[in-house]
């Protein structure tokens, strides 16, 4: 690890919420890597850790040189991560497709033979656009106050001393690594730093990580600190600054304004006691007659009660009563087997099943004592029994059930003919269908006796 330039770090106060910007650039005519891979892995170790809420992941795709000055000014990022394709001097000899460097002579604005490091952005017609080192001091030093931390992952990103005197800490690459490489680097580096481990405990992470996966990129990842900066000091996410001479003294000031406030209202409500408790006392030796002075009375205060209608109604009042059935005769024995008894039954309020004793326990809401509600009794073969019953507490409650409604009754004049004769009989209780009720039973006892007489079934039935 070497030491970044000269200087004393100049103060500064870190966001509440920490802002990583993640930057990504893959033009045409560079070799394409994963770069989505990547930056999934990393939010997805920064939501796991225990600190998510304090840190804020932001994504810009296919960036353009003047996209970083404006993402720079307005998200005021701690963290800014570069993945993409950078360019370090002359063209390697090799290149492998899996590794982030890019041939200069492929970059245009970059004549061949010509010493050259800088990233690679989009440009024009998605083609490659060189940016310098000299133009990313400016960028940041023009807008990018905020940033504590840089994370170049791409070959050739090691950058020199002097090249960003206003970054804290850079993290870059001394030669041309490996897609997986550099991943698996950026994914251990943000887990660990996210657990609020120190910048260089995520560093010697990352490169461990690189040797954990069988890979011989462990060298490449270089640490630059600027002088005057421990990096072993610096852990993300940042307090705020709370020991600044500026942050004491106003928090002097406002401490010595709520104390004044406070002796205020403390003397206030003092001599508002005193000036109400003290009796008047008569002066020791008038010299006239003293002025009758009414006494000082309160002023008295209007009780305005809402109208009847307008009261909030009072919470309704438990009622457990019993109901009691009882037959047209006054008997009780088992005046309804099977019946159901209905409270409010414009609401369904409550209700219950008859015991075989001829009693409904039922728990009713009523608002007083006394108050009439409406019930249904219905019992099979008795009519349907509607009334009003009064609720008082503790007693009980008496409904007569209506007997059943006799259906019409119907006279019939029935003739039975047989080869034995000609039987004949009324039936007065016949129902409705009297010709298949009753008479028919009388038929059936007429045919079978016919039967076992031994003589012939020609029975003919006729009612009118």
């Amino acid at each position: 690890m070497e030491v970044w330039g000269k200087g004393s770090a100049r103060p500064r106060l870190a966001a509440k919420k920490n802002t990583i910007l993640f930057l990504a650039a893959n033009p045409l005519g560079t070799d394409h890597v994963a770069l989505d891979e990547e930056a999934r892995a990393i939010q997805a170790a920064i939501e796991r850790s225990r600190y998510r809420r304090r840190f804020r992941f932001v994504t810009r795709w296919a960036v353009e040189s003047t996209d970083l000055l404006r993402e720079l000014y307005r998200l005021k990022p701690t963290i800014v991560h570069f993945s993409g394709h950078a360019v370090h001097g002359p063209a390697p000899e090799t290149s492998s497709p899996t590794t982030r460097d890019c041939d200069v002579g492929s970059v245009p604005g970059i004549r061949d033979g010509e010493p050259q490091q800088g990233l690679i952005l989009q440009g024009l017609d998605n083609r490659p656009q060189f940016v310098s080192l000299a133009a990313l001091r400016e960028a940041f030093h023009a807008t990018g106050s905020s940033v504590r931390l840089l994370v170049l992952n791409a070959c050739h990103t090691d950058a020199p001393v002097d090249a960003l005197p206003d970054v804290e800490c850079i993290v870059g690459m001394s030669g041309a690594i490996h897609d997986e490489a550099a991943r698996c680097f950026a994914v251990s580096f943000y887990t660990t730093l996210a657990e609020r481990a120190s910048v260089v405990t995520a560093y010697e992470s990352g490169c461990a990580a690189i040797s954990l996966v069988g890979l011989h990129d462990t060298h490449l990842p270089q640490l630059r600190v600027r002088d005057g900066v421990d990096a072993a000091q610096i852990v993300f996410p940042l307090q705020e600054a709370s020991g600044s001479i500026g942050g004491r003294r106003s928090h002097r000031k406002r401490l010595a304004a709520n104390l004044i406030v406070l002796a205020l209202a403390g003397s206030a409500a003092l001599l508002f006691g005193q000036n109400h408790s003290r009796p008047l006392r008569p002066p020791s030796a008038p010299t006239t007659a003293p002025v009758a002075t009414p006494p000082l009375t309160a002023p008295p205060v209007l009780s305005v009660s809402p109208p009847a209608e307008q009261r909030a109604p009072s919470a309704p009042l438990a009622f457990a009563v019993v109901i009691r059935l009882h037959g047209p005769n006054g008997h009780t024995d088992r005046v309804c087997k099977d019946g159901t008894v209905v409270v409010d039954p414009g609401t369904m309020q409550n209700s219950a099943k008859i015991s075989a004793d001829g009693e409904a326990h039922l728990d009713i809401d009523a608002q007083r004592d006394g108050s009439q509600v409406a019930a249904i009794v219905k019992c099979r073969g008795l009519a349907e029994t509607a009334t009003t019953i009064t609720i008082h507490r503790g007693q009980p409650v008496d409904i007569t059930v209506k007997p059943p409604s006799p259906p019409p009754r119907h006279r019939y004049t029935c003739s039975w003919t047989s080869s034995r004769g000609v039987f004949e009989g009324r039936g007065d209780d016949c129902r409705p269908l009297g010709p298949t009720s009753e008479n028919v039973t009388h038929y059936n006892a007429i045919k079978d006796y016919e039967h076992r007489a031994g003589h012939p079934c020609d029975i003919k039935l006729d009612c009118k």
